[in-house]
């Protein structure tokens, strides 16, 4: 008995073997979890708190976080320009929190880069 290959048995065959899970959002229970997590007395508590308010307000992925620079965000415009994918650059908006969090961020960081001790980079991750 012969067998008819048609195309598009291929396409599900490969479509079930490379199946991939999809991504679960975090609940409300541990978004509040994580937040509750950083003390923000310490300074790298404080810069964590602000990573995670800038991720989940804004959407952008970790390695634009982290080339970010303090000149790339406008506090008073309420954006931040992000060099994407392909170098494409394209502005996110905050909300007023997250205004206020990297406003006091961004104020605690220049007093520490008076001494010294941060690059032209947002979040010093090293």
């Amino acid at each position: 008995m012969n067998h008819i290959f048609l195309p598009t048995q291929r396409i599900d065959w490969l479509s079930q073997k490379g199946k991939v899970e999809k991504i679960k959002p975090l609940t409300d229970d541990e978004v509040h979890a994580l937040f509750k997590e950083p003390l923000k007395q310490e300074f790298v508590s404080f810069r964590d708190y602000t990573i995670m308010l800038v991720i989940l307000d804004t959407g952008v992925r970790l390695s634009e976080l982290i080339n970010m620079k303090v000149t790339d965000v406008s506090i008073n415009d309420g954006k931040i320009l992000v060099l994407g994918k392909g170098n494409k650059e394209r502005d996110v908006m905050f909300p007023v929190t997250t205004k206020e969090q990297l406003r006091r961020y961004i104020k605690i960081m220049n007093k520490c880069e008076i001494r010294g001790r941060f690059s032209s980079f947002t979040f010093q991750i090293k």
